[in-house]
């Protein structure tokens, strides 16, 4: 299986420095955005 050799924490780290923005829908409708982007800079650093 493709990158089943990866850590669980390899990949949170990835995403975490990889993604700015979460948005989350149901039905169609905005229900909550998700930025942090201090936690970002943290992951990075």
């Amino acid at each position: 299986r493709t990158g089943a050799h990866l850590d669980a924490e390899y990949i949170k780290r990835r995403l975490h420095s990889t993604i700015d923005v979460v948005l989350f829908y149901h039905e169609r409708k905005l229900l909550e955005v998700y930025y942090d982007p201090e936690f970002k800079q943290q992951q990075v650093a």
